[in-house]
């Protein structure tokens, strides 16, 4: 390997073509601060002398799916991944995956599902640090679950106060229960039910009735657990070109929270 420059290669195998794709990206990228930074027409000048001006050959070499699946789990640190739909080029058509086990602003996502349509992504990133970053799309779309056990476990890192959290799922509502701590050890058992909302990138828990050591809550305590309590998370997809759009609950046997994305235009 050392003999034989990375560049001189680019366009051998499908995999070496990812490399091609971010030298290109990389070289207009600094192309485009020529004028601005003298230092990036050095760089830009080394990348060119060394490995050739990025070519038409270059862009419109195959770029296998399965190479890109591959390094595509190893950005999302997936433990499984499956294409649904792939036309993998510089320049992709459709790409549509299903993911498992990975981790979104904190979130230990169970199953996640992408569906892009004319994706531009970060490939240098890709290539380099195996970061995944979709700068824009036509169109996306995404579901990203979150089970209740996961969600319970997010909570207790966030308001410490609450202990011994549980949550369920059903089609119309979602409960919470817990303990609240008090002095001496002492706890007071908590249940809760209400909705589960997104305004923007915020996750909010609505309390619709709770009961407090059994005794009905009054509306002035729903109000101040509902000020207590959000938001429950602040959700950032801009990562992948999405915004969170609407939350979706799912009942046993999903027993999870699914956030819904959309993206491009």
């Amino acid at each position: 390997m050392k003999d034989e420059p990375v560049c001189r290669g680019v366009a051998r195998t499908a995999e070496s073509t990812l490399i091609a794709f971010a030298l290109e990206e990389t070289v207009a990228r600094l192309a485009t601060r020529v004028i601005l930074h003298p230092l990036s027409f050095i760089l830009c000048f080394v990348a060119v002398f060394t490995c050739g001006a990025p070519t038409a050959q270059g862009r419109d070499e195959p770029l296998s799916c399965e190479a890109l699946g591959g390094l595509l789990r190893e950005a999302l640190a997936a433990s499984a991944f499956e294409w649904q739909v792939c036309e993998a080029s510089a320049r992709p058509g459709i790409l549509a995956w299903q993911a498992a086990d990975i981790a979104v602003n904190g979130f230990p996502v169970s199953r996640a599902a992408f569906y892009y349509e004319q994706p531009e992504l970060d490939w240098p990133a890709l290539a380099g640090p195996r970061r995944l970053t979709v700068l824009a799309a036509k169109s996306a779309t995404a579901e990203f679950r979150v089970r209740n056990d996961d969600l319970a476990a997010r909570l207790q890192k966030t308001r410490p106060r609450l202990a011994d959290i549980r949550v369920e799922t059903t089609a119309e509502q979602i409960g919470f229960a817990a303990a609240i701590r008090l002095f001496f050890g002492l706890k007071i058992p908590l249940a809760m039910a209400g909705r589960l909302t997104l305004q923007g990138r915020r996750l909010s828990f609505h309390p619709d009735a709770a009961n407090i050591w059994r005794f009905t809550a009054p509306k002035f305590v729903l109000r101040r657990l509902d000020r207590w309590l959000n938001p429950v998370a602040e959700i950032d997809l801009s990562a992948f070109a999405l915004e969170p759009t609407r939350v979706r609950l799912l009942p046993a046997p999903g027993n999870a929270v699914a956030i819904i994305a959309q993206g491009g235009g």
